[in-house]
């Protein structure tokens, strides 16, 4: 998996700044968040 890119951000993560990405807890809160919209959408 490659760094996300921003214009794939859903409006809802633009508080998502790449910064708190260096934060391992950040990091898997913001990606349980986008697990759990990607399995919404399907």
């Amino acid at each position: 998996q490659g760094p996300i890119n921003s214009k794939n951000y859903p409006k809802e993560l633009h508080w998502a700044h790449p910064v708190k990405f260096s934060n391992s807890n950040n990091r898997a809160i913001i990606s349980e968040i986008f697990n759990k919209m990607l399995l919404e959408q399907n």
